[in-house]
């Protein structure tokens, strides 16, 4: 996930994200990424969810706040 990302894919990036979740369903950190993903295509309802899914999991995880509060003023949430 994180090649496609940074190959300016971030839809791929989040397919593969989510492959690694399926396989792999608490893997918290996969699924943060998979936010950022789904955020860098624009994907915003689904970013969200998973940075709220990945905060309820693990609310130490700082970079989860940060890409939600990127979320939400993009949103004007």
């Amino acid at each position: 996930g994180l090649a496609k990302a940074r190959s300016g894919d971030p839809l791929g990036a989040a397919a593969a994200f989510t492959e690694a979740i399926d396989r792999v369903p608490n893997w918290t950190l996969a699924q943060l990424n998979r936010g950022v993903a789904w955020f860098l295509g624009r994907n915003f309802p689904a970013a969200l969810a998973d940075l709220d899914a990945v905060l309820a999991a693990d609310p130490t995880l700082v970079d989860a706040y940060l890409n939600r509060s990127a979320v939400r003023r993009i949103t004007g949430d």
